[in-house]
């Protein structure tokens, strides 16, 4: 984000299940806490869906081919699937939820015109709202709704 939030985030990571639709967003203040991160999603994420991750996709950051993630992945038997430098199309479904997270929030933002400083908390509120909508792709069920299944 340009502007960094009130307690020092400049940057958001999301993780979307991809079977039910459910956004998860944390703000970090670097991108080294992208590991920890993933490992606290994925701890809370595989109790709440009953399963295990199989596959992650990210793009080619730095935050994502570290040798640390790298090898975390692979020692939780997770298939690494990592897309091309500068082809966002590779990764069409997290680009296109950040996008909408993002544009969702400087709407916010603007609207209550409210400091800039406050977009990383409203990028949070945008994921917290998605998570509660019907979806046509999910038989008209929120993401919460359609993971509980």
């Amino acid at each position: 984000m340009q502007v960094s939030t009130i307690s020092g985030e400049r940057y958001f990571i999301t993780f979307i299940d991809e079977q039910s639709g459910r956004i998860a967003v944390t703000l970090l203040k670097a991108k080294s806490e992208a590991l920890g991160t993933f490992q606290a999603y994925k701890a809370r994420a595989e109790k709440e869906a009953g399963r295990e991750i199989k596959v992650l996709r990210t793009d080619g950051g730095g935050e994502y081919i570290g040798r640390d993630f790298k090898g975390y992945v692979r020692l939780n038997g997770i298939t690494h699937s990592v897309s091309p430098p500068y082809s966002p199309s590779d990764n069409g479904l997290a680009e296109r939820a950040n996008r909408t997270l993002m544009e969702a929030a400087r709407c916010m933002i603007e609207e209550a015109k409210l400091n800039k400083g406050l977009r990383g908390f409203a990028v949070a509120t945008a994921a917290h709202i998605h998570n509660r909508l019907p979806s046509r792709s999910h038989h008209d069920q929120s993401p919460l709704e359609h993971q509980q299944k």
